[in-house]
């Protein structure tokens, strides 16, 4: 049933057997698996059917440390979650939204990536990753580019060293959860699916050992709670910790925060803004030839929708101590990285931005005789911009690329410094917002700068082309942004002095309350973590059927 919480009488009180905290991914995909069975469900959910600008405004908070999105932009409050904010373009003319399973040594303890390990293998994971492709529609649970290649009549590039493959991403359909999985859950008998319901605080006993009640609130200003003998949050990245340490009446610091560890941990996928050096680019030497590497366009094949990415390998990471490393290639025929690499173009640019402007050009002379030496770098730009001109003015094919920008990923090093706290500033329901202290250390920039290089290395010795490296300079300058991707904040641990909830993703010391969600990654790895968030919802599943349909 779909109930919107803002007509309900105030101060209702349900009762459930399990009570599903936001109605995201993870959240929707438990709920799912609960779905006609004799176990009573509540879902409560702080947005609507779609999103709207007074829930979106509850997820506002201050940004500190390393620039970031606007916190009410990185997250959606609708039934969906993030799914709303999927806006890949598919061959097909769906929206899609990539996905693909952690590596095997995301799972591992890794000495020279600290806070590194999870308390599970990924092959404990396997069986639901298989689950998740059906959830998704997707093809076969292989990433392969052996397996994915032959299908496809498409070879992968022939590196003659190990320390680069491909691996393949497969492109889901956005819309399956904000269209059609919320529905079908709140169709079930056995769910309520409550909408504009905000959850504002976890109640628990007076040792904060079991959690007796969720309290939430309208913004229409009536106010709900639902006890539930088993309560799974599952709202987000951000919102998760902070709900966690505003619970605080039975635990001053918060539930499950005994060792300060709430919050803690908060990582992104580090991505670069491919317009620029530290972006990188990929430069082959014979453009029409690399033509052939169809396997790193996106198609569809067999029905599924599928990209090639390259990657560093797990010996690779290994011997060079990096985080996980890939990146799309994607194409431009503007020769825009020679305005970023040539001195000449940007000796030429300073000028001509000091006559625009008319202010005094600094050194101008030496500026003049830096373009004239560039001046067959120039020369290849103004050529490559107004061939690009001439095919849209005829409508033309598009010539072969000149170039690929670097789309990376780079997995984040677990720090306990990059946080989210509660802040000071209340929301129109009267609680503190979330506050993000975004921190990355040298460790980050300096694995964006060593991948590309072993990259470019390898792109030689296959004979196809180079890669232009960044500086450390231009990493830091041009900054760093994320992917929208909320992961950590409530890490997976065997102890409670490591993290915030254990191996079943139940959260320390409270015999009642699970995680669902990215929030529990102890690492990060280098793929989307939507696949891995739907697997381990399953998983958790699996768990608490268990203990809820003995």
């Amino acid at each position: 049933m779909l109930i919107d919480a803002r007509t309900l009488p105030d101060h209702k009180t349900i009762e459930a057997d399990l009570c599903i905290i936001g109605a995201g991914v993870a959240g929707l995909t438990l709920a799912r698996e609960f779905a006609g069975t004799s176990t009573e469900v509540v879902i409560l959910e702080s947005g609507g059917e779609r999103p709207a600008d007074d829930t979106q405004n509850l997820a506002r908070g201050d940004v500190t440390g390393q620039s970031y999105f606007a916190l009410d932009d990185a997250c959606k409050r609708a039934v969906g979650g993030t799914s709303w904010a999927w806006n890949i373009d598919r061959p097909d003319g769906a929206t899609g939204v990539r996905l693909r399973s952690l590596d095997a040594i995301d799972f591992m303890e890794r000495p020279e990536i600290p806070y590194s390990g999870w308390p599970i293998e990924k092959a404990d994971l396997d069986p639901y990753y298989t689950a998740a492709h059906a959830l998704f529609n997707l093809g076969p649970y292989d990433y392969t580019a052996s397996h994915w290649g032959q299908s496809f009549e498409a070879p992968p590039i022939s590196f003659p060293d190990t320390d680069v493959e491909t691996t393949i991403y497969q492109f889901g359909d956005a819309s399956l959860f904000r269209d059609q999985y919320g529905r079908e859950a709140a169709a079930a008998s056995n769910v309520r699916l409550l909408t504009n319901a905000t959850t504002t605080e976890l109640t628990t006993n007076d040792a904060g050992t079991w959690v007796s009640g969720v309290e939430a609130k309208t913004l229409t200003g009536r106010s709900l709670r639902v006890m539930a003998s088993t309560v799974v949050v599952a709202a987000g990245g951000i919102q998760t910790p902070r709900l966690l340490l505003l619970s605080n009446r039975s635990r001053p610091n918060g539930l499950g925060n005994d060792h300060d560890l709430v919050g803690r941990f908060f990582m992104e996928h580090l991505h670069t803004s491919t317009g620029y050096p530290s972006g990188g680019w990929f430069i082959p030497s014979d453009p029409e030839q690399f033509q052939r590497y169809a396997l790193y366009r996106m198609h569809k094949t067999n029905g599924t929708v599928i990209l090639g990415y390259l990657k560093l390998s797990h010996e690779t990471l290994r011997r060079e101590g990096l985080p996980n490393y890939c990146t799309e290639l994607r194409p431009t025929t503007d020769g825009h990285w020679r305005k970023h690499t040539s001195d000449g173009y940007k000796a030429l640019r300073h000028l001509f931005l000091g006559m625009r402007d008319r202010r005094p050009v600094e050194h101008p002379v030496r500026a003049a005789a830096t373009a004239a030496s560039g001046a067959p770098d120039i020369a290849r730009i103004a050529y490559h911009k107004l061939r690009k001109r001439f095919h849209q003015h005829v409508g033309t094919q598009t010539p072969a690329a000149e170039s690929y920008r670097l789309f990376q990923m780079t997995e984040q090093v677990p720090n306990p410094e990059s946080r989210v706290q509660i802040g000071t500033e209340k929301d129109a329901l009267g609680q503190p917002r979330a506050q993000l202290h975004w921190q990355l250390q040298p460790l980050d920039t300096r694995s964006i700068q060593r991948s590309q290089q072993l990259l470019d290395r390898a792109v030689r010795r296959a004979g196809i082309g180079r890669v232009h490296v960044a500086s450390i300079d231009s990493i830091k300058r041009e900054s760093v942004r994320g992917g929208y991707h909320h992961m950590g904040t409530t890490r997976m641990s065997r102890t409670p002095q490591d993290g915030v909830v254990d191996e079943t993703c139940k959260i320390h010391g409270v015999d009642n309350a699970y995680i669902a969600g990215s929030s529990v990654f102890p690492t990060a790895g280098c793929a989307n973590p939507t696949l891995t968030i739907a697997a381990l919802s399953l998983r958790l599943a699996d768990h608490l059927k268990t203990k809820l349909e003995m």
